[in-house]
């Protein structure tokens, strides 16, 4: 053996930040617009399910209940049945009922 240092290879060495190309739009996201984009994503996939996924039962409760409006209710707080409440002249006893709910969920 002897006492020679080993020689290095640069041919297969991984490429340093400046020989890489541009970074992709996703990689300059800020954490803000990271967030935005997810919140934007779930919210466009609730409303295209909202169309073609019809009212469960809660649901249908819901939309029911709140055609009377009351200052409380036995069995849940009043809010969501007030909002149901206004939308219902806008979009009608429908699917449509959903979307107070997914504007809240985007906050």
């Amino acid at each position: 053996m002897t006492d020679q240092p080993l020689a290095v290879s640069t041919i297969n060495a991984p490429a340093t930040t400046h020989d890489a190309p541009e970074a992709t739009r996703l990689n300059r996201l800020s954490p803000a617009g990271a967030s935005l984009l997810v919140i934007g994503a779930f919210v466009i996939l609730r409303l295209i399910s909202a169309c073609f996924i019809g009212l469960g039962t809660d649901e249908s409760y819901s939309i029911a209940v709140a055609r009377d409006l009351r200052a409380s209710y036995f069995d849940h707080p009043p809010m969501h049945y007030w909002l149901a409440h206004l939308v219902e002249p806008l979009v009608g006893v429908s699917r449509g009922g959903r979307l107070p709910f997914i504007a809240l969920f985007a906050g």
